[in-house]
């Protein structure tokens, strides 16, 4: 596989921090393999790939360190997808208050058009007395 520049520098940052027994070298390693996890490339393809590169890593070691990441990141978006599904759980119900009130003030009206029409109609048997 070509590496891009990115990589590059990806590859010798991950490699002076973990040199320098930095904890931090493995969001660096994330970012490096992230486009290999999209590519649904199998754990230990991107193992051999972080060899050939000059990274040492075992397999289960990047397994723990993308779970780890995953998890993170699942943990982060919680709060917000809570939040987003709260906002179009109360759009709804709002929508259907408004519904049902439609519905009620059509049934009003309706109501009130039938009692209208009932009065007329028991009131047109004195209309013919009118004249009299």
């Amino acid at each position: 596989m070509e590496i891009n520049q990115r990589e590059e520098e990806l590859i010798s940052q991950i490699k002076a921090k973990k040199a320098a027994n930095r904890y931090k070298w493995s969001y660096l390693l994330i970012d490096l393999i992230s486009d290999k996890i999209e590519l649904d490339m199998s754990y230990s393809d991107i193992a051999e790939w972080l060899t050939n590169q000059g990274i040492q890593i075992s397999e289960n070691t990047l397994k723990n360190i993308i779970w780890r990441y995953k998890k993170k990141n699942k943990k982060l978006e919680s709060p917000i997808r809570t939040r987003t599904e709260t906002i179009l759980k109360q759009r709804i119900i709002q929508q259907e208050k408004d519904n049902i009130e439609q519905k009620e003030a059509i049934n009003y009206s309706e109501k009130l058009r039938l009692i209208e029409q009932q009065e007329k109609d028991k009131n047109s048997g004195f209309d013919q007395f009118e004249g009299l």
